[in-house]
């Protein structure tokens, strides 16, 4: 195969680089699976692509960040450790919200508390590392309905970070 590619290719094909977003054939084919998989209208100009999760959500956290250092973003705890390291980089703040102990679901009374005029973000890690907890579909509501009420009480939205490394497992035929 490589053989093949080096004599029949273009080498500044082989060799060159792709636009910063990511080449649109991948971009395209990422946004056909997600319209298949989720019944979500998926553009390939909304994606860009990175080289893992880490760059993603570093250029995420940055985007967010205000140039003030004055910008928060929320975790729920336990969360992985990097998220620190990634919003403290991005010159952010990073709040910790306690979860509930008993189910590992997201402590809503604690979460509309940490929640202030300064929140951009608050990073949903599902299934979670380390607890390897799966948040329910009600907790998702929850959380889509309180940070509805927080952006329109503070006039500006606060976004959701989707970290999903591991939102292919299956166990037991349940997928997540």
């Amino acid at each position: 195969a490589f053989a093949e590619i080096i004599s029949e290719c273009d080498p500044v094909s082989i060799h060159g680089y792709t636009s910063a977003q990511g080449s649109i054939e991948v971009r395209t084919a990422i946004a056909n699976n997600i319209k298949r998989r989720f019944g979500f209208d998926a553009r390939p100009d909304s994606l860009y692509m990175t080289c893992g999760a880490a760059a993603a959500l570093c250029c995420s956290f940055r985007a967010l960040a205000d140039d003030n250092g004055d910008s928060e973003i929320i975790a729920i705890a336990p969360f992985f450790p990097e998220y620190r390291v990634f919003v403290e980089k991005a010159g952010a703040v990073l709040k910790v919200v306690e979860c509930l102990p008993d189910t590992f679901q997201i402590d809503f009374q604690a979460l509309s508390k940490a929640i202030t005029s300064r929140t951009k973000a608050v990073i949903l890690n599902s299934p979670n590392n380390p607890s390897g907890v799966v948040y329910t579909a009600e907790t998702l509501k929850a959380l889509a309905a309180v940070l509805t009420k927080k952006s329109e009480e503070f006039g500006h939205p606060i976004y959701i970070v989707s970290d999903e490394p591991y939102r292919e497992l299956t166990y037991g035929g349940v997928q997540t």
